[in-house]
């Protein structure tokens, strides 16, 4: 019998159980078509039962049949497992032995619950505080089904089976409510409810419970286990760490012992050896009065002595290649995911505030365009060009300021300043923040302006509904389409240049002639300059700035497609935890089933322009006012191109007030 035979009677199986039969009535039928089945064939069946149009089976008949559908299979699965899954940190075998831990704590739970119905419940206190403290054991399966939905749903996807995390992903959230019911009427006791209720509810969790235990070790490990290979299993296994474990931690950590891209090479790749990659720079010693060039700590940047002081030399590409693809998607560069540099400063410009940036030499070197938002007071910028030094932009007051604060950002002593201005008209924050790689080189700092009114207006804990339509785009006519194709470099601009540079009784003359000579993409992309709509950054302080904005940002492209994340924080310290196993996700399927409808009625409505953004908050128990802001990208406010993402506490932000300090 070919497989798609077996998938076709599995199929017709459940519809009958669909159209009314009972489990007995097709269980001598299932006996006689098959002596065993694999989780690939039970996985084919659901993506069809779903996705295939001929048939009457919807996703919330999937849904309900769930349970039906692993007590068919009860005892008929074919442990596809391989040795390697029974090794000692293996995800395999690090989910099963959690299932083991929470089956005990269950059992804990019933034991105390049965002794409980033979005693006076009144005078019961240390039983009390035992069950509630066991069944707070049994929450730990939180940690474990957010790691499953968070890293193992991602693989499945990514192989094809989209079916079984959406029909799973719904069951755990009726899960998690079983529990949150249990959990509260336990709580009630002995005064507010019922043991019998406490029984009632409790039975009902620990069912579906020990059900999803079955379908993750019967079904779920074993798609996984014939699906994936080594290496992506060792990804898991680093991803898992992100997500903690329920009750016991792995044994010891699991490596195998060949993988294909050891992480050694991708930092490789990536910024670990772009000094090697620098070209040399040579410089002739003419005169008597200056020593021999010596490199200080930069990339590109040179010291001369002289006789009553020091010249400092940057010296920084300004080479944009003609070749290069604006639309091509760039990934080593960025620490999660890929963008392309179109989408680059698509983001930058539709960030919330508006943004300076100053390179390590401390030169103005881009600012964003800061669509859509109202126009405020700046410190840097005002009639000032591109590539001037902060000294000559900012007041003697300011720039004394600023001289202590990238002290401390090149040591890294302090990585973030915020000052604040109120008036009748606004009221501006203003923050200077160190911009470093991912190996902590410092590479500048921004300077971010912005008007928090709108936040220090929220006077509701939570706010999680999106609004009806009520706002639409109003496209500006002075708000250019841009070509930035058509801003790359011509042949006129790679010419010799000169600059002198005289002090006391030294004119030193600096002769600069671009050597033209073909460069890999890849050899170029980490510290060439590339020309954005608002000035000019390499790609690693393009990666540094993302990583420096103050909030979880995120990017979903027009395709619906989750490809990029900053780096802000430590991923045990995000508000919405995301892993490298989510990049390149379908929207939906980072999200539980039952907000897919709202998901979807919001991309809509921005794909129309019938929203210029969505924001939504809430209060933690812990007192951060986390607030979400979801804005529709487009293209010159032309062509959607994606949605921009910012989570962040804004607590801080709101208690601020005038006694704060201020720069002016």
């Amino acid at each position: 019998m070919t497989t798609d035979q077996r998938i076709h009677i599995l199929k017709e199986l459940l519809l009958k159980l669909h159209h009314g039969a009972t489990p007995e009535s097709i269980q001598e039928e299932f006996n006689t078509y098959f002596s065993d089945v694999s989780a690939i064939e039970i996985a084919l069946m659901e993506q069809q039962l779903v996705f295939d149009d001929n048939n009457d089976i919807t996703y919330e008949d999937v849904l309900q049949m769930c349970n039906v559908h692993a007590n068919l299979f009860k005892g008929k699965i074919d442990d596809q497992g391989v040795s390697e899954a029974d090794l000692p940190g293996h995800p395999v075998r690090v989910y099963k032995n959690e299932n083991a831990a929470l089956q005990a704590a269950l059992l804990r739970v019933e034991n105390i619950l049965k002794a409980l119905s033979n005693l006076n419940i009144n005078e019961e206190i240390g039983l009390l505080n035992g069950l509630e403290k066991q069944f707070n054991l049994v929450g730990e399966f939180e940690k474990h089904y957010n790691r499953k939905e968070s890293v193992f749903f991602p693989f499945l996807e990514r192989h094809g089976y989209d079916a079984p995390p959406k029909v799973m992903w719904a069951k755990d959230d009726e899960i998690r409510e079983l529990y949150y019911d249990a959990q509260t009427e336990i709580k009630k006791l002995p005064d507010q409810t019922t043991l019998e209720k406490v029984k009632q509810v409790y039975e009902a969790f620990a069912f579906e419970f020990r059900e999803m235990i079955f379908k993750e070790e019967a079904i779920l490990l074993n798609i996984l286990l014939e699906a994936l290979s080594t290496d992506e299993w060792y990804q898991i296994a680093q991803e898992s760490k992100m997500y903690g474990y329920a009750i016991i931690p792995p044994e010891e950590e699991w490596k195998p012992e060949t993988i294909s891209h050891p992480d050694s090479e991708e930092i490789d790749t990536n910024t670990h050896t772009m000094q090697s990659k620098l070209p040399e720079v040579t410089m002739q010693n003419h005169s008597n009065s200056l020593s021999e060039e010596s490199p200080v700590e930069s990339l590109l940047a040179y010291k001369l002595a002289a006789p009553h002081g020091q010249l400092m030399i940057n010296i920084e590409s300004n080479h944009t290649s003609p070749k290069y693809d604006y639309d091509a998607p760039i990934e080593h560069p960025f620490t999660h995911g890929m963008l392309n540099l179109n989408q680059v400063q698509w983001l930058f410009d539709y960030v919330p505030f508006k943004m300076y940036f100053f390179d390590s030499q401390g030169f103005y070197r881009y600012s964003n365009t800061k669509w859509g938002f109202p126009s405020l007071p700046i410190y840097a910028g005002c009639g000032k060009e591109l590539n001037n030094h902060y000294s000559e932009i900012y007041n003697n007051k300011i720039v004394s300021q600023i001289n202590k604060m990238v002290a401390n950002f090149q040591s890294g002593d302090n990585k973030i300043y915020t000052f604040y201005t109120e008036n009748e008209d606004y009221s501006l924050v203003t923050q200077f923040i160190a911009v470093y790689d991912d190996q902590q080189i410092y590479l500048g700092f921004l300077q971010v302006d912005e008007d928090i009114s709108a936040l220090q207006s929220i006077d509701v804990p939570t706010h999680r509904d999106i609004d009806p339509v009520n706002h639409s785009i109003k496209i500006r006519t002075n708000s250019p389409v841009l070509s930035y194709k058509e801003l790359e470099l011509t042949d006129e601009d790679i010419q010799l240049q000169s600059k002198r540079v005289s002090f006391d009784n030294l004119t030193i003359t600096l002769t600069y002639e671009e050597i033209q000579e073909e460069i890999s993409p890849e050899l170029a992309l980490p510290y060439e300059s590339f020309r954005l709509s608002g000035g000019q950054l390499s790609f690693l302080e393009i990666n540094g700035i993302f990583n420096a904005l103050q909030g979880e940002i995120t990017f979903v492209d027009r395709d619906n497609l989750f490809v990029f994340y900053n780096n802000h924080v430590p991923h045990e310290q995000m508000y919405f935890k995301r892993n490298p196993a989510q990049l390149k996700r379908d929207l939906e399927f980072c999200h539980p089933p039952k907000l897919w409808p709202k998901i979807n009625k919001l991309v809509q409505s921005f794909k129309r322009k019938e929203k210029k953004q969505e924001t939504i908050w809430f209060t933690k128990p812990t007192g951060e006012l986390i607030h979400i802001m979801y804005i529709p990208i487009f293209d010159g406010l032309i062509k959607y191109q994606g949605i921009l993402e910012i989570v962040r506490d804004i607590q801080p932000l709101r208690s601020l007030n005038k006694q704060s300090p201020s720069l002016l």
